[in-house]
Formats: structure tokens, C-alpha cells, sequence
């Protein structure tokens, strides 16, 4: 019985990774066409010098130098080279994958259990 509810478990959460990952872009070098960012959404941006990341509240792009907040409330001006970013993240693209993927494998393992007591 334990065999039957880890299957549908596992094939949920390799669904859930594969699709976070597309929230994800990534920019060769030479490439760097951030036209899609939005005013006033958070992203993780990671850079050459930070391969960690940081979370900036996106402003604006002026002469090739990214600019955002760290938080609403932040009066300090965070800039980054263009040329520098490898990878940009958008937050709640994942959050709603991630609550998705979630809400996914109750549902299935919901089914699994109740199909497994009409037996």
C-alpha cells in the first residue's frame, strides 16, 4: 500500500520542479533583453559578482544599469550592470506553481486513498 501512494507523490513533485524552472530566464552572454521586466515586481536577479541573488523591487533601466528597491519602503537605490546579470527570476510565477503543485498532489493522493478504501 505504501508502494501505491509514493508513485503518484514523487510524479507530482518531478511535475512541480519541472515547471518552477520555467519561471526562471536565463540569459546567455551577449544576450540581454530584459524588455519583459515590470515596474514595481519583485525579482531575483543574479548577477557575475552574486551568483546568490538579490531581491529587488524592479524601477527602471538607464544607460545599460538596472535599478530597484530592496523592499516598498526602501529609500536606498540598488543598481546593477546589465551586462553583469546572468539570470533573472520572476517570484510569483513560482509561488503559483509551487501552490499549484501543492494543490495538485492532495488532489491525487486524495483519489489514491479513496480508491484504495473502496477497494
Amino acid at each position: 500500500m505504501q508502494h501505491r501512494l509514493r508513485l503518484p507523490f514523487t510524479a507530482a513533485i518531478c511535475a512541480m520542479l519541472l515547471t518552477t524552472s520555467c519561471a526562471t530566464t536565463k540569459y546567455p552572454e551577449g544576450d540581454k533583453n530584459l524588455s519583459h521586466l515590470q515596474t514595481g515586481r519583485t525579482y531575483i536577479i543574479k548577477s557575475t559578482s552574486n551568483a546568490k541573488g538579490d531581491r529587488l523591487i524592479f524601477t527602471n533601466i538607464e544607460n545599460g544599469v538596472l535599478h530597484g528597491y530592496n523592499r516598498k519602503h526602501d529609500s536606498i537605490r540598488y543598481t546593477i550592470p546589465v551586462n553583469t546579470i546572468t539570470e533573472v527570476r520572476d517570484n510569483r510565477k513560482a509561488s503559483a506553481v509551487i501552490a499549484g503543485g501543492i494543490i495538485g498532489a492532495a488532489g491525487v493522493s486524495a483519489l489514491v486513498i479513496s480508491s484504495t478504501r473502496a477497494d
